[in-house]
């Protein structure tokens, strides 16, 4: 996406954790490609920074989300 003085974008990325082990993504578009990332995209106008979480982490990874904890959030 390309980013304008008349559009907001906001993302949210998570950190998903198993059994000790951090979930990652490999990525599979360009410019990023074989590139390593959190699970995480876009918030859709409707969703919570929760819902945006627990919807592409379904989404990436086919892993339902029983419980989270919302940690920190950054701004730029």
């Amino acid at each position: 996406m390309i980013a304008n003085m008349n559009n907001i974008y906001i993302w949210a990325y998570g950190i998903y954790i198993e059994n000790g082990k951090i979930l990652l993504i490999k990525k599979a578009r360009w410019p990023y490609i074989w590139m390593y990332d959190l699970p995480g995209w876009g918030i859709e106008y409707w969703e919570t920074i929760g819902d945006c979480l627990k919807r592409e982490i379904d989404e990436e990874t086919w892993t339902q989300v029983i419980d989270s904890q919302f940690i920190w959030n950054n701004e730029f």
